[in-house]
Parts: structure tokens; C-alpha cells; sequence
């Protein structure tokens, strides 16, 4: 038996995640937080949390448009693993449609 070894030069090096989709899954944590934060004030006031709620909100929209855009600018990085930027950029995606939907209810 004769194993022939693989040539380097045939291997495509997919050795590291992208930065940016690590970040813009970092920032997508940290909108999902701020919104989170902003529910829980607002339920620990009976609905009467005022300004703090709709800046937090605005916040977290702001952040996860950022985040989205980090994330689908980091699809450009050839020769790395793209898992952390589709879930940077679908999460920030959800979260900015979802903020963006619940000002369109209650508005």
C-alpha cells in the first residue's frame, strides 16, 4: 500500500472565521441585550417607562443596522469561513425588522 501525500498547493487554507462576521455577531448579542433591557423596564413600569424604552429601541435598531452592514461587508474575505457572517447578518437583519415592525403597530 502506497499512500501518495496531498499537495499544499491543492488545499484551500479555510483556517479562521471572518472578523467581521465575528463582530457583527458580537454586535447582533448586544442589540438582542439592549432590547431585552429595554422590555424589561418597560414591563417593570407597567407600560409607563416613557423615553428610556423608545431611546433604548431606537438604539437597538441604530446597532443592528450597523452590525447588518459589518456583516455582509465581511462576505467579501475570500478563502475563510462565512458561518459567523450569516449569523451576524441574518441576526441583525431579524432584530432591525422586528424593531422597525413594532414601530409601525404601535405608531
Amino acid at each position: 500500500m502506497i499512500f501518495k501525500k496531498k499537495d499544499k498547493r491543492q488545499r484551500i487554507p479555510l483556517s479562521k472565521y471572518t472578523l467581521g462576521g465575528i463582530v457583527s455577531s458580537i454586535i447582533a448579542i448586544i442589540a438582542l441585550l439592549i432590547f431585552v433591557a429595554a422590555v424589561v423596564i418597560s414591563i417593570l413600569n407597567k407600560g409607563n417607562a416613557g423615553i428610556i424604552v423608545g431611546i433604548m429601541g431606537t438604539l437597538t435598531f441604530i446597532i443592528s443596522v450597523i452590525g447588518f452592514v459589518v456583516g455582509i461587508k465581511s462576505f467579501n474575505d475570500d478563502m475563510k469561513f462565512l458561518k459567523y457572517s450569516w449569523i451576524g447578518s441574518v441576526a441583525n437583519l431579524a432584530i432591525s425588522f422586528g424593531i422597525f415592525m413594532l414601530y409601525l403597530i404601535y405608531r
